[in-house]
């Protein structure tokens, strides 16, 4: 008995809440009567997205100056270092000699050599 009572409830409060829903709608449709249905709207860039668009198009907005991030991850030492210094194991000599043990990423200028020795003895 009382199951059927609980069906009953339960039937009348959707009923109900249908009803309210069906004002709700009739409301939402008078107030936006004027708005028409565009598909093709719907799917086109926005303007922000299209402004990025043409943006890209035309190349960078500013020069770089300096390396960039894909530049600097093709060398093994940059890479060896940051990610002694991910773990905080940078600031360790033993850290230090592996990343100066590290090939380069290119060799060496021969402009760049040099006689001149740092400490030691002399």
């Amino acid at each position: 008995m009382q199951a059927k009572i609980n069906a009953m409830e339960d039937k009348r409060l959707k009923e109900e809440q249908e009803k309210r829903l069906e004002i709700l709608r009739q409301k939402v449709a008078s107030q936006f009567s004027h708005v028409t249905v565009d598909k093709d709207r719907v799917t086109q860039n926005t303007k922000a997205f299209q402004n990025a668009l043409d943006a890209k198009e035309c190349g960078e907005l500013f020069p770089v100056h300096g390396y960039s991030a894909d530049t600097l991850m093709k060398d093994q030492r940059f890479k060896l270092a940051a990610a002694l210094h991910a773990a905080g194991l940078h600031t360790s000599d033993y850290a230090r000699s592996v990343i100066n043990r590290a090939a380069p990423a290119a060799p060496a200028r021969p402009s760049m050599a040099s006689n001149f020795e740092l400490g030691g003895d002399h």
